[in-house]
């Protein structure tokens, strides 16, 4: 049986426009990556936004490692509990075949404000080349 479906605009929870880009949920966050935001077609974006579910604020944290190509189109997934798959798209001249990994480890810190949250996201990029298949 079909429950009822109710959409909701979320405060303070506006960005730049964008379009093309994945969205993978992972634990409590929304990890968006890529995508373009302005109408000309060759515009790639390679930055990481996270959107915690549980306040609906965007989290910023420090990325170490190499970000993977400025991608559009691109297809993402969770697996093994903590990474986030990128593979193909297109970069803004060609369609690529590239594929990156995202490991994402939660670290815990001290916190003396209520208004900090008790973890935080560690992430590393580690850009893995694959075979062409021809």
């Amino acid at each position: 049986m079909m429950k009822n479906l109710l959409w909701e605009e979320i405060p303070n929870s506006k960005l730049a426009s964008r379009c093309s880009h994945t969205s993978t949920l992972f634990q409590d966050w929304i990890i968006t990556y890529g995508g373009r935001h302005s109408e000309d077609a060759r515009g790639c974006n390679n930055d990481i936004k996270v959107l915690n579910v549980k306040t609906w604020f965007y989290e910023y944290f420090k990325l170490e490692g190499d970000n993977p190509l400025a991608l559009q189109r691109h297809s993402a997934c969770l697996f093994l509990e903590n990474k986030i798959l990128l593979f193909g798209g297109f970069n803004g001249e060609k369609i690529v075949g590239e594929t990156a990994i995202l490991s994402i480890e939660e670290t815990k810190r001290n916190s003396h404000s209520s208004r900090q949250s008790n973890s935080s996201l560690s992430s590393n990029f580690n850009i893995q080349e694959t075979q062409d298949e021809r």
